[in-house]
């Protein structure tokens, strides 16, 4: 459930990077930081239970997971608009 969450959030944060912080242009899209986005998400959300997070496994919200997965999403975008913006220039 966790990697379900994580996926979630990865969106969203995908989602408002487009719309406000501009990580993707309009060129790229909203798909590609949506994508981007959903890996990062589910990599933080793995990233989390491996650093000692506890799985959701009885239904409890993991708050940490859910930081992990925003910090993992985030930092895929970004990552994501380095290498775009080097290739381009």
């Amino acid at each position: 459930m966790n990697l379900f969450l994580g996926i979630c959030v990865g969106a969203v944060v995908g989602w408002i990077a487009f719309r406000s912080l501009q990580i993707c242009s309009e060129q790229q899209g909203l798909r590609s930081a949506l994508l981007i986005g959903l890996l990062g998400g589910g990599i933080g959300a793995q990233l989390a239970v491996m650093l000692g997070a506890t799985e959701l496994t009885d239904g409890n919200f993991n708050f940490v997971s859910l930081v992990v997965s925003v910090i993992s999403a985030a930092a895929c975008l970004y990552a994501y608009k380095y290498f775009a913006d080097r290739r381009s220039a």
